[in-house]
């Protein structure tokens, strides 16, 4: 009996993925990027709760919204 000889068929080659707009950012580029997004949603957060700060008429110290008296000169505050 002889065997049947068998064939191997090569497999065309993968091809690399691409992007449709042609933009591709690696993993590291990637972990930039978000950082850059996260501190500058920190910022705006932060700037936020600064805007809402009571101000003291009489030191000039910054105090949380939620304050009545200045915790350095005890002074009334009063929302601007």
């Amino acid at each position: 009996m002889a065997q049947p000889s068998m064939e191997i068929s090569q497999q065309p080659s993968h091809r690399d993925a691409r992007s449709p707009t042609g933009f591709v950012l690696t993993g590291y580029e990637k972990g930039i990027l978000l950082c850059l997004l996260l501190g500058v949603l920190y910022l705006r957060l932060y700037k936020r709760k600064r805007k809402q700060d009571k101000i003291c008429s009489h030191c000039g110290e910054r105090n949380p919204p939620h304050q009545t008296n200045c915790k350095k000169c005890s002074a009334p505050l009063f929302h601007k």
